[in-house]
């Protein structure tokens, strides 16, 4: 939790999030996203899948990028099990 409050200091103040009480949990809140942060979230999208399909899918033959969707079914899978 440390590694996101410290964070969101900076968000506030460009009113990009808002922070409420959490109701399940007095110590905790819960962030949310405002109009102005999910604008900055749209505006950012398009660099951001360029980069991550150049840095990520580009380098792989069609076979691998199938393999890795295989790895990463898997991979969730497991997490979803573990989680109920």
């Amino acid at each position: 939790m440390e590694r996101v409050e410290t964070g969101i200091p900076d968000e506030l103040k460009r009113g990009l999030v808002t922070r409420e009480a959490c109701a399940d949990d007095a110590r905790g809140s819960m962030v949310r996203l405002t109009e102005k942060g999910r604008e900055a979230i749209e505006a950012a999208a398009p660099t951001h899948v360029e980069i991550v399909r150049r840095l990520f899918f580009d380098p792989l033959t069609a076979d691998e990028v199938r393999l890795l969707g295989d790895f990463l079914d898997r991979i969730l899978g497991a997490v979803e099990r573990d989680s109920q």
